[in-house]
């Protein structure tokens, strides 16, 4: 919000704008017993819909093309973990039946991805010495294959 020089109303409507729409809400309600917006104050339409799945929505394309950066302000992850990132997630929102199959499809694997090998590296999991670690192991490279979630 570009707020400089701007008056507490206008600075609070400009944030309101912006802010997560979980809580408009009862932001504009403080504001207003505050007295610092008017009663009858209405956010524009544009900025009643701004959720987590909206913004996604919205950036999905230019992400899915790489023209977005994962962390456009910069991150202390390598490029490697970044890269796991995609497969984690899927394995954090997979279900019984599609952990099982990403797990098949893991085990199933003969050649792996220099990705792959790095990201397996990284989670101490390209030479598996436990049947545990084994199961993990085919369990990241079943997730490692299957497209990412936007």
């Amino acid at each position: 919000a570009d707020i400089k020089g701007c008056s507490d109303r206008d600075t609070i409507s400009a944030i309101l704008g912006i802010a997560d729409s979980a809580f408009q809400a009862e932001l504009q309600d403080k504001a207003i017993a505050a007295g610092k917006l008017e009663p009858a104050f209405q956010l524009p339409p544009a900025a009643r819909d701004n959720t987590a799945a909206t913004i996604d929505a919205a950036l999905a394309a230019a992400r899915r093309d790489g023209l977005l950066p994962l962390f456009p302000l910069d991150s202390d992850m390598t490029d490697v973990e970044q890269a796991l990132i995609g497969p984690l997630q899927i394995l954090r929102g997979a279900e019984t039946t599609g952990i099982l199959a990403m797990a098949w499809a893991g085990a199933r694997t003969r050649a792996v991805s220099p990705t792959q090998k790095a990201g397996l590296d990284r989670l101490s999991l390209s030479t598996p010495a436990t049947l545990g670690e084994r199961f993990w192991r085919a369990l990241v490279l079943g997730a490692m294959q299957r497209p990412a979630q936007s």
